[in-house]
């Protein structure tokens, strides 16, 4: 880490006095929690205080070891919190021949926020809701979810590293997601990360076999159809709503 990372990053680390471990069983995720009584008044936040910021990626190995390990490393609203494993981690837990061969950071905690991170009051001022209307009245039950306060909508889209496009910022205007026939557009607070190769895709809309999303990181606002079955990923344009509205033309 550069010098400035490290300083506020010591000082976090050394106040840690309690981790626990998720799920007991395999040990995915470690989270780790401050004492109640910081250093000598000197533990503080990085500038970036997004709600959940995925600081960094560590490729991992021990010897004789054949799979490729890897440990994110999160920082929630400023701090050092989590590590999360790919495979699990408590496998390795009492092994002391562990090499790094690889670190990628993926954002700056000294920035005051993300560049990738979005905001809902940075999209354009006048919405397109008509579609979402017209898409919801095909149905004769939609299950339509009431829309969440700006506010609360920002700090749900702040868990991401994304740009999302416009046309589905403008359904979070309208409601918190809804389910129309075979497809669900997902709500902020539902908005969650599916493993895809080359990386994580933060799922936006799901249907039988498969989900619509956009790549963690990515400021293009390229959309993808996603199976679940693990074949490679197929660009869907950077329109949700065309995205959509394609999908469920052929198969609705």
């Amino acid at each position: 880490m550069p010098p400035e990372w490290r300083a506020t990053m010591k000082l976090q680390i050394e106040s840690i006095d309690r981790a626990e471990r998720y799920p007991p069983s395999t040990w995915v995720e470690v989270d780790f929690f401050p004492s109640r009584e910081p250093l000598s008044g000197t533990l503080r936040p990085f500038p970036n205080k997004t709600l959940n910021l995925k600081l960094a990626t560590l490729t991992f190995q021990f010897d004789g070891d054949t799979k490729v390990r890897q440990v994110y490393m999160h920082l929630v609203q400023g701090f050092f919190f989590s590590l999360v494993f790919r495979p699990a981690e408590k496998l390795v837990s009492k092994r002391t021949d562990i090499a790094i061969s690889s670190v990628v950071f993926h954002d700056d905690p000294m920035r005051p926020c993300s560049s990738l991170n979005v905001f809902f009051g940075t999209y354009r001022p006048v919405p397109d809701t008509d579609w979402i209307e017209r898409l919801k009245s095909k149905y004769v039950q939609p299950n339509v979810l009431g829309a969440k306060t700006p506010d609360d909508v920002n700090l749900l889209l702040s868990r991401f590293s994304i740009a999302l496009p416009d046309d589905y910022v403008d359904v979070l205007r309208v409601c918190d997601g809804f389910s129309a026939g075979k497809v669900t557009v997902l709500g902020a607070g539902d908005l969650h990360k599916s493993p895809q190769d080359p990386g994580d895709i933060v799922v936006l809309a799901t249907y039988p076999g498969g989900f619509i999303g956009i790549r963690e990181g990515d400021i293009s606002g390229e959309l993808f159809y996603c199976s679940n079955d693990g074949k490679a990923p197929v660009s869907a344009g950077v329109s949700f709503r065309s995205a959509l509205e394609s999908w469920m033309q052929v198969h609705a």
